[in-house]
């Protein structure tokens, strides 16, 4: 059983092609990313299967479950979840608040005053079991805004952790990160669990190579080559996509 499948996808916007009959499946635990040039048609995509907009044709499944209509808290409740590449985080909330919100709408929890947070000793243990998964445990305390770059990164990923997603959208998650701070995150991916399917947009390609065991090429909204790293770092098609031999066989890890 796939843990998601796209069987032509397709959205326009007026006469613009965004995504042209995309199909392909991602097994559970399967760590695949999503590459191309800009304007590929990649967020689209990613937009498409969180529920963000509607496919004009095409079909969508989790876990063999059609989604194709389904709303983005849907999708959520149905194990897919999502990282941005804007901040949507609660700045004057604190990193264990911000976590707190997502594992207590998951449990289904409704809290009438602040104090009634002590009544669900499961979701302090929860919320603490994913602050130390993206090693903010230490900055539970501290509010959003005043958390680094890479802290705040760290913390969209931890909101995402907190849904229990079966399959996780990583949308370029080391985006605007010094080296040591991709670093850091590369290596909070990595210990994912297992089980947890991974699809990944990302431009970093040492990113890619050390996350992905798979690579899916869009460009103009279509795909071009589907494999392993080695595959698709070959691959002309590909190549050709990113516009000169030379910078593609830099870009590609060559």
């Amino acid at each position: 059983m796939s843990a998601l499948e796209l069987e032509g996808v397709a959205k326009h916007f007026g006469a613009l092609a965004a995504t042209q009959d995309v199909s392909f499946s991602v097994e559970v635990g399967e760590r695949v990313a999503l590459v191309g040039p800009n304007g590929a048609g990649k967020t689209t995509l990613f937009n498409l299967i969180s529920g963000e907009i509607m496919p004009d044709k095409g079909v969508i499944r989790l876990s063999d479950q059609d989604v194709t209509q389904y709303s983005p808290d849907r999708m959520s409740e149905s194990g897919l979840g999502r990282t941005f590449q804007k901040n949507s985080l609660f700045m004057e909330s604190t990193v264990y608040e911000n976590v707190r919100l997502a594992v207590q709408r998951r449990l289904g929890i409704k809290l009438k005053v602040f104090k009634s947070v002590d009544r669900y000793p499961e979701l302090r243990r929860e919320t603490e079991e994913v602050l130390n998964s993206v090693r903010l445990i230490s900055r539970s305390e501290t509010k959003a805004k005043n958390l680094s770059y890479g802290e705040q990164r760290q913390l969209e990923l931890g909101i995402a952790l907190a849904t229990s997603p079966r399959v996780l959208l990583l949308d370029e998650p080391t985006a605007g990160m010094s080296g040591k701070e991709t670093g850091e995150m590369v290596t909070m991916l990595q210990t994912l669990p297992q089980d947890l399917t991974l699809l990944i947009v990302e431009h970093d390609m040492d990113v890619v190579m050390a996350l992905a065991s798979r690579i899916i090429v869009l460009n103009f909204g279509e795909v071009i080559a589907d494999g392993d790293p080695e595959e698709v770092r070959r691959n002309k098609e590909v190549l050709a996509a990113y516009l000169g031999l030379d910078a593609d066989e830099e870009a590609l890890g060559a």
